[in-house]
């Protein structure tokens, strides 16, 4: 099992992830939400966008949200982290497993646009192909490493759980002694199993029950 990953315990690299992408997504969120606000707010440059098809205010519309999601998963990846509830790390790995499959889908269009476009777009088309591939590397290692410490959290659960459930358990070898013999017969009539086969069989123990 993996302790370390980059020379750091999986819990702080958890975290440094967790604060990373928290403070990049709230970025992003304000700006993306500062984009939405002039545009909606200024209806020249709506109407501009809307008229000549840029795509610039649906783009900042989705990456809004997209920004708004990785910035909940984030804060529950520290959450889950500090409060050692391991299935809030299974949300952030499914929704950046659902981040990969889309840079998995863009770097499959950009390598289709690649072959079958002329001299003049195949240098946009690798540079897209190589930016998705990089962050499909990224993604995977950050995964690798949360994934393990998700591990390493669940076990520590499930261990700390055997030491909170109390166990009962009487041992075979048990003989009685002459503080607590009376108590021991009591426990012979239903337990005959407990005791060894010099202890009194059920006969002589009825007339130590009743002269008990």
């Amino acid at each position: 099992m993996t302790k370390t990953i980059c020379y750091m315990q999986l819990r702080s690299f958890g975290l440094a992830v967790g604060w990373l992408e928290l403070i990049l997504f709230i970025t992003l969120t304000f700006i993306y939400g500062e984009n939405l606000l002039r545009y909606g707010l200024d209806k020249h440059e709506y109407k501009y966008h809307f008229v000549y098809g840029t795509g610039l205010n649906m783009g900042d519309c989705f990456f809004f949200a997209l920004a708004l999601i990785n910035t909940l998963t984030s804060f529950l990846l520290i959450l889950g982290i500090k409060k050692g509830r391991f299935l809030l790390l299974v949300i952030w790995l499914i929704n950046r497993g659902i981040s990969l499959l889309g840079y998995f889908i863009i770097s499959s269009l950009e390598f289709t646009k690649f072959i079958m476009s002329n001299d003049d777009v195949h240098y946009n088309a690798s540079c897209a192909i190589l930016q998705s591939q990089a962050l499909i590397l990224f993604n995977c290692f950050l995964v690798y490493g949360i994934y393990w410490l998700l591990k390493e959290i669940k076990d520590s659960n499930d261990q700390q759980h055997r030491l909170d459930t109390p166990v009962f358990s009487v041992s075979q070898e048990s003989r009685p002694s002459k503080l607590d013999f009376n108590a021991y017969v009591h426990q012979y009539k239903f337990q005959p199993s407990l005791f060894g086969k010099d202890f009194p069989d059920n006969e002589d123990t009825d007339k130590l029950l009743e002269g008990s």
